[in-house]
């Protein structure tokens, strides 16, 4: 180990992260620029491209729908060319009720704004 402090970018991703294991949308709003947008791939699954703001109302729906959520990151890269942050993860949530869980994996691509400090765009790729 190097002992260098991690990269702004990489404290971003990290602290979505965090947001998506918290189901608190109150933690997520900050980190989000206000151009944001996420795209869910591939596009044959059909999922709509979201807006800072719709993004943020669909997430107010996860604590009612989740009762847990744990993201466990397996590989994270920096990309400075492109100023991103590529996580490739699983997940896992618990349904609300004891109605079943949700495991999947993903590779997200987190670009950044400028500073660092919030994402601009995100690609979430599925694995189901």
């Amino acid at each position: 180990m190097s002992g260098k402090a991690p990269s702004t970018r990489l404290s971003t991703a990290e602290a979505i992260l965090a947001a998506y294991n918290s189901l608190s949308t109150s933690a997520l709003e900050p980190l989000l620029d206000s151009s944001f947008t996420k795209e869910i791939l591939p596009k044959s699954l059909g999922e709509p491209t979201s807006d800072r703001e719709s993004y943020l109302k669909q997430s107010e729906a996860f604590p009612l729908m989740f009762s847990s959520s744990i993201i466990t990151p397996r590989e994270i890269f920096e990309d400075d060319t492109r100023n991103a942050v590529v996580v490739y993860g699983g997940m896992k949530a618990e349904f609300v009720g004891g109605k079943g869980v949700i495991e999947n994996e993903f590779v997200m691509v987190m670009f950044m704004s400028e500073d660092g400090k919030k994402v601009v765009k995100m690609l979430d790729f599925r694995g189901k």
